[in-house]
C-alpha cells in the first residue's frame, strides 16, 4: 500500500490569470467580429432567380395557349 502525501502545486492560479481592459477587449471583439462576417451564398440566389424566371415562363405560355380554349368555351 502506498503512502500518499499532499503536495503543493508548483504554479498559483493567480499567475495564470491575466486581466483585459476595456480596450484590449474592444480589439478582441472587433477582430473575430471581422473573421466571423457572413458571406452572401450568390450561388444560391442565382439558382433561386433562374427558377423563378422559368416558373414565370412557363405559367405565361401555358396561360398564352389557354386563351383561344377561353374564348370558344365562352
Amino acid at each position: 500500500m502506498g503512502h500518499y502525501s499532499k503536495t503543493e502545486p508548483s504554479v498559483s492560479l493567480e499567475s495564470d490569470i491575466k486581466t483585459l481592459n476595456v480596450a484590449e477587449i474592444d480589439n478582441i471583439s472587433a477582430s473575430t467580429s471581422e473573421l466571423q462576417k457572413p458571406q452572401t451564398d450568390w450561388r444560391s440566389i442565382h439558382v433561386a432567380a433562374t427558377v423563378t424566371y422559368v416558373g414565370a415562363v412557363q405559367f405565361s405560355l401555358y396561360a398564352a395557349s389557354m386563351f383561344p380554349y377561353l374564348q370558344v368555351v365562352n
